[in-house]
């Protein structure tokens, strides 16, 4: 049985004040633990139901209700992880691609972002400051494990692009007025820049993008004028890293 005190801390971790305090965030269900004990960062401790089977590493058993007092889903579950925030790295430039966030606010997004940039052969991402904070409950459970593999590297966009640009990366900015993707020459060193949902790149961002390219619509005339931006990241992934 959990004491109080456990409780508390253990709920505490649903907000960012206290992952920022203690340096600790926490992962759940069965898919995610997983994916989190294959990967390099360091668990604290997991909490399981005694119905769970847990192979690989030893946890605190716990009853159905109080690891729904823990946790922060809504649907029932199984297993929680408490987790060592990692050092952030350092930008590997070595690379033929990473991929710059500015603003993307919305948690779902960013962890379908890191999906999709794993999935595509990336393995760092560098987030501006506004952006979603990457330990987030829900940016934890939509990457499903990404996230435990993703270097993560929070940076000024602007100052970041200027770095990329004297180490002759081109810089490739998502915009509604740029080229067909498509049709788009992929240098062999590229930064691609998606700004925020609503807003799109900022102001700053804008003018230290050397390529624009976009996604057309296949009829021009649909009503609809955008699209959500982990879609839109994954259509360009997909075409820029062919």
């Amino acid at each position: 049985m959990l004491t109080r005190a456990q409780k508390k801390y253990l709920r505490s971790l649903q907000l960012k004040k206290f992952r920022q305090r203690f340096g600790k965030f926490v992962a759940e269900t069965p898919k995610v633990v997983e994916e989190l004990m294959n990967s390099p960062l360091r668990i604290d401790e997991i909490f399981a139901l005694t119905s769970y089977e847990l192979k690989k590493q030893a946890a605190t058993l716990v009853s159905d209700k109080d690891l729904e007092m823990i946790s922060g889903l809504k649907v029932p579950n199984q297993v929680l992880a408490v987790v060592q925030i990692p050092p952030q790295a350092e930008i590997e430039w070595n690379v033929p691609m990473i991929l710059a966030l500015d603003g993307v606010r919305d948690p779902g997004n960013l962890g379908t972002i890191l999906r999709l940039a794993e999935w595509f052969g990336l393995r760092q991402v560098i987030l501006s400051s506004d952006c979603a904070e990457p330990w987030n409950p829900k940016v934890v459970q939509s990457a499903m494990g990404s996230l435990f593999r993703m270097q993560l590297i929070e940076r000024a966009i602007p100052d970041f692009l200027d770095e990329a640009k004297a180490r002759s990366f081109a810089t490739v900015g998502a915009e509604m007025d740029g080229a067909k993707v498509a049709q788009f020459t992929v240098p062999d060193h590229t930064v691609l820049v998606m700004g925020s949902e609503s807003h799109g790149l900022r102001p700053d961002v804008q003018t230290r993008v050397s390529h624009r390219v976009k996604i057309p619509k296949v009829d021009p005339n649909a009503p609809i004028d955008s699209l959500n931006v982990g879609v839109a990241a994954g259509i360009l992934l997909s075409h820029l890293t062919r």
